[in-house]
């Protein structure tokens, strides 16, 4: 599968298809989990990369645990703390999130 170079949202820079290199321990900045597969997007320069599902969620979304509004992606926490608490795992969250700017619900995006 052929990848364009993608100008996202969270970042700055263009975001460049990438292949992963055996041994390279690379963060997605939207999940914060390791990633694995060999295809994922990102900015050497900034050290900013993206897992290719992450750079495809969508802006916004209706989701089953919340459908009483629909919720919106940010790249960072809406919070003066930096931070959140996911609504669906309780666990804190300090990168994208899906939030409801109407009742203050937060999803980690995974």
């Amino acid at each position: 599968m052929k990848y364009q170079d993608n100008q996202h949202f969270s970042h700055i820079h263009i975001l460049n298809p990438l292949i992963l290199v055996h041994g390279d321990n690379i963060t997605c900045k939207a999940c914060q989990q390791t990633i694995l597969d060999p295809d994922f997007h990102g900015c050497i320069k900034c050290s900013y990369y993206l897992h290719d599902s992450c750079l495809n969620t969508p802006r916004s979304l209706l989701h089953s645990s919340h459908p009483s509004h629909p919720l919106t992606l940010h790249p960072t926490p809406l919070y003066p703390t930096n931070s959140f608490t996911c609504d669906a795992c309780h666990s804190l969250g300090n990168s994208f999130s899906l939030s409801c700017a109407h009742c203050d619900y937060d999803l980690h995006i995974q």
